[in-house]
């Protein structure tokens, strides 16, 4: 049965075939980058393989038991820009992982990360703009 240490590994050996045994058909992932979720196993690894391949760094360190929800932290860098998060892990009745939530700070690093996926999904690369003083 896959368990949150197989999925972690596989995040961590960026193993798109690993991840893809461990998901649920269904999977829906809630990205930070993006308003509505991404739902299947083929979407949910194609997404995380892409990122596999953008990311300078990926860490993950402590996790977190909260019953039917499971938690990992995280570390990870683009372009230099350092960030930090959670992921939040269900997993369904056959122990797949069936939902996973992403939680990233600080914005800085939000929107670097942003910035090298947005042109591989067809997406406008954001930026933060100071509002002035008036």
């Amino acid at each position: 049965m896959p368990t949150l240490d197989a999925f972690i590994q596989a995040l961590h050996d960026r193993d798109p075939g690993a991840l893809a045994a461990v998901l649920a058909d269904d999977i829906q992932l809630h990205s930070p980058l993006l308003d509505d979720p991404i739902v299947g196993r083929e979407q949910v690894v194609a997404v995380l393989d892409l990122l596999f391949e953008k990311l300078d760094t990926l860490e993950y360190g402590a996790e977190l038991d909260g019953g039917e929800v499971r938690g990992v932290r995280l570390s990870a860098s683009v372009n230099g820009v350092s960030m930090e998060g959670v992921e939040l892990v269900h997993f369904d009745a056959d122990g797949r992982v069936d939902e996973v939530r992403v939680q990233l700070r600080p914005l800085s690093g939000l929107i670097a990360l942003q910035n090298v996926v947005a042109p591989a999904i067809g997406a406008p690369v954001l930026q933060l703009t100071p509002i002035s003083a008036t």
